[in-house]
């Protein structure tokens, strides 16, 4: 068993626990955490596994084609979406003063984000004029988390825009 592998003034400089064999093998100069540590490279590999096992790709695909649908729908209620696109569950919702000159509505995308947060949805904000709403939920997202969401959307913006 190797416990350190490296000396600084007779100090420990690191250490691992392996048979000498394991230890003998690595040829690098240090090891760190960052390099793939068994516990996460264990963590890693379950999440795959689970989305793999779990079709979660096609639950992206499936549920981001819902969300995106239901998105065009709140744009036909409301005006200042001036665009919505993406793919998969990496959606943006544009805002806009004017659909016809896209002027950027920053000022409402900061209202929408906190008259969400209020209702218990947190979104983000992004784009080059700070105008774009992102939404990005997690890849085991259903068809009645995304209703939900559209509800919360569907409020703020109604009380966004008419306050």
């Amino acid at each position: 068993m190797v416990f350190a592998k490296g000396l600084a003034n007779g100090i420990p400089i690191g250490g691992i626990a392996a048979t000498d064999e394991l230890a003998n093998s690595i040829r690098s100069l240090s090891l760190s955490t960052f390099g793939g540590n068994p516990i996460a490279t264990t963590a890693a590999l379950a999440n795959l596994n689970y989305i793999a096992t779990n079709n979660l790709r096609e639950n992206a695909r499936v549920v981001g084609g819902y969300l995106k649908d239901r998105l065009l729908e709140l744009a036909e209620r409301h005006p200042s979406i001036g665009d919505v696109r993406g793919m998969g569950l990496m959606i943006g919702i544009e805002l806009v003063h004017d659909r016809a000159t896209k002027q950027p509505a920053p000022d409402i995308a900061l209202k929408l984000m906190d008259a969400t947060k209020e209702r218990g949805l947190i979104v983000g904000k992004g784009g080059l004029n700070a105008n774009a709403i992102r939404i990005c939920p997690p890849l085991i997202v259903t068809h009645d988390d995304v209703d939900s969401a559209i509800t919360i959307l569907d409020a703020a913006f109604s009380d966004v825009l008419n306050a």
